[in-house]
């Protein structure tokens, strides 16, 4: 494959996503479940190499849409292993990129030396703060955070589907029809592997962040991933599968349910 065909599969990508570490201190109900046992508790951290190489990749190609520090561990837990100078670089490197940080925002209440001052220095777009055991208003207990516009709060505690969202301290329930848009995103066809690149913390390309199993991983850089014949055939799978033929799912790393890609 040429580098033009590169480019062309890289254009379909919205949203590039790498886990900095597999270690998270949560054991959430609706993650730890799916994921190999004991993978939570493990201390396995992205290496630096790769997260630049990924990133320098990614400026080659021209990448402009979302870079996200996610995954199913906590992002966090890895700022002594060089989070800070890779947000910073891809910063650099992805001027047009929307740089994206999960967190459960547990490590700052632990005292680590990442503070809210510390955190809102860093040059990202949107900070997504999970979290799990409080009541609807955040900003009493990270009222610096609550102030920035950057800064949004998910309450995910005992509502699954009805989190809190909070924008520059507006912090407000989800609406009704909101609900049901993510419910009915659920069971739309999947473009979760079409639009989307995951890169796990073991350095390995898995199908997408929705993969808790890790079914499908490919090894080596982003050229090596966007040349990969079984990473493509799963691409072209998505497109050619009619919406009523189930038995077409490319994967089955997720409990949404797979209708085929839509027209």
């Amino acid at each position: 494959m040429t580098r033009p065909d590169v480019k062309a599969v890289l254009s379909e990508i919205k949203h590039v996503e790498v886990e900095p570490t597999t270690y998270c201190n949560r054991r959430c109900a609706f993650c730890d479940p799916g994921l190999p046992k004991g993978r939570h508790a493990e201390d396995t951290y992205l290496s630096t190499d790769v997260v630049v190489r990924l990133i320098d990749d990614l400026a080659t190609l021209g990448y402009s849409q979302r870079f996200v520090f996610c995954g199913f561990g906590e992002p966090l837990a890895a700022w002594h292993e060089g989070l800070h100078g890779w947000i910073a670089y891809a910063h650099q490197k992805l001027p047009g990129a929307k740089l994206v940080l999960y967190t459960n925002l547990d490590m700052i209440e632990e005292g680590n030396g990442i503070g809210e001052l510390v955190l809102l220095a860093l040059p990202l777009s949107e900070i997504r703060a999970n979290i799990y055991d409080l009541g609807p208003d955040p900003a009493l207990r990270w009222p610096i955070l609550a102030s920035d516009p950057r800064v949004r709060f998910e309450n995910h505690a005992g509502r699954p589907h009805g989190w809190w969202h909070s924008r520059a301290g507006n912090i407000q329930p989800v609406s009704e029809v909101e609900q049901s848009q993510v419910l009915a995103h659920r069971h739309r066809a999947c473009r979760w592997f079409k639009t989307q690149l995951f890169l796990a913390a073991e350095g390995e390309w898995w199908t997408c962040c929705m993969d808790m199993k890790g079914e499908h991983r490919w090894p080596g850089g982003l050229f090596d991933l966007l040349t990969n014949p079984e990473y493509l055939q799963m691409r072209e799978a998505l497109t050619r599968a009619p919406v009523d033929r189930a038995d077409l799912r490319p994967c089955s790393t997720c409990a949404y349910p797979w209708v085929g890609e839509r027209p």
